[in-house]
């Protein structure tokens, strides 16, 4: 009878589980709009690699990605590229001034959209069952290039 019992709790335990990641997506499109930003108007300024010189060596990869204009916030560039099995690097390029902005590190990678501030870090849709806890999703909103985290 007591190992019915807990048979019982394992199940309902995973049952919700499953629905709580279920509403990741429809939480997820809340907040994309909660920081939804304002359109603004400017010339596209190239990628500035004196303002971070830790991404020379990356320079192809960050100005043919920028080459397709912006894609995050109305007015950054988000460059992504693998450094390893489950693994990459992300990086923001402030297209008003060309400023590069350190790394994002992730392992599902990134999630975004052109006209909202918020960007997801291994965003739970993508977290398989055998994730380890560097796997957990974050939430940040940019705020002049500066990523701060809102949900833990």
């Amino acid at each position: 009878m007591n190992i019915l019992k807990t048979n019982i709790i394992v199940l309902i335990l995973l049952s919700s589980i499953t629905l709580l990641n279920s509403k990741e997506t429809v939480s997820n499109e809340i907040l994309f709009e909660k920081y939804e930003c304002i359109e603004t108007d400017f010339k596209l300024v190239e990628p500035d690699f004196s303002s971070n010189s830790d991404y020379k060596k990356f320079k192809t990869i960050v100005t043919e990605k920028c080459k397709e204009g912006i894609n995050f916030a109305d007015k950054y560039t988000v460059v992504t590229w693998g450094c390893g099995i489950n693994c990459q690097v992300s990086i923001l390029v402030d297209r008003t001034n060309g400023k590069i902005y350190d790394r994002i590190t992730s392992t599902y990678g990134v999630n975004f959209k052109i006209e909202s501030r918020l960007i997801i870090v291994n965003d739970a849709s993508y977290i398989s069952e055998n994730s380890t806890p560097l796997d957990t999703t974050k939430y940040y909103i940019v705020n002049e290039g500066e990523l701060e985290k809102i949900i833990p």
